[in-house]
């Protein structure tokens, strides 16, 4: 049997360092690969889950919905008012930025509100069309596409900018003959 030199030690000594020099560079990236990647979805999850949020807690909150009889004894399209709050917990509500969806007995629309549909019954920063308070109620100008007559409902679902939806029955007394033309008549059921 043959003994190995020095030269001959130090040849496998040296290769088997290599070896595991690139073993540790190849763990060290794959590390800072995994460690990258964590970041991200951590990030991606963290935005997501804010915005799932918005989407529960952002809500516009209906408080009542109120119409003008006409002389022709029914409900004017264009004096539909629903007087909203924003709901607990919820941050701000910009309601210039909110979608109606009008389901009413002939026809579905969909009526994009802008800042002259929206009024301040209480306004406690002045900050229409924002609803920033739990005390606010504004009131929404809701121009629907044909008069509402006695007996008849709607639905409006109300799309915050988040996309929190509430909705509101609208239900038109079965008579409109005790009212004046002009009168408010609650349309809330």
């Amino acid at each position: 049997m043959r003994q190995a030199t020095t030269e001959q030690k130090g040849q496998v000594g040296i290769g088997t360092l290599i070896v595991f020099i690139a073993m540790v560079l190849v763990a060290a990236i794959a590390a800072a690969v995994l460690v990258n990647t964590a970041g991200f979805l951590q990030n991606q999850a963290e935005q997501t889950g804010q915005e799932a949020t918005e989407q529960v807690s952002n809500r516009i909150q209906p408080v009542s919905a109120n119409g003008s009889v006409t002389a022709s004894n029914d409900i004017d399209s264009g004096s539909i008012g629903v007087v909203v709050s924003k709901s607990p917990g919820a941050g701000n509500v910009n309601l210039a930025n909110a979608t109606v969806l009008y389901d009413g007995p002939s026809n579905t629309q969909t009526l994009v509100l802008s800042s002259s549909d929206i009024s301040a019954v209480t306004d406690e920063g002045d900050t229409v069309p924002v609803l920033s308070d739990s005390a606010d109620r504004f009131v929404v100008g809701i121009d629907a596409p044909a008069n509402l007559k006695p007996g008849e409902t709607a639905q409006l679902t109300l799309v915050a900018e988040s996309g929190a939806q509430s909705t509101v029955f609208l239900q038109v007394p079965d008579t409109l003959a005790q009212f004046s033309d002009g009168d408010e008549v609650s349309l809330s059921r």
